[in-house]
């Protein structure tokens, strides 16, 4: 079966979910601003690499 141009393997990229109508429908339906959740993002993945830099990786899953 051929694939077409919407389909893809593995993980889709975030910014395509936060372009998702229906993803934005959800986030406006629960008071959660685009700028917050981006905010949030990159609050996580600075920690996470702090974490990873300091090599303990004990602080990575609680980085969040």
């Amino acid at each position: 079966m051929p694939r077409s141009s919407q389909q893809f393997s593995g993980e889709p990229l975030l910014r395509d979910v936060l372009a998702d109508p229906i993803v934005l429908a959800v986030m406006a339906r629960s008071g959660t601003a685009r700028i917050e959740l981006e905010i949030l993002i990159a609050t996580v993945r600075h920690r996470l690499a702090n974490a990873r830099l300091a090599g303990d990786p004990e602080n990575m899953l609680d980085a969040g």
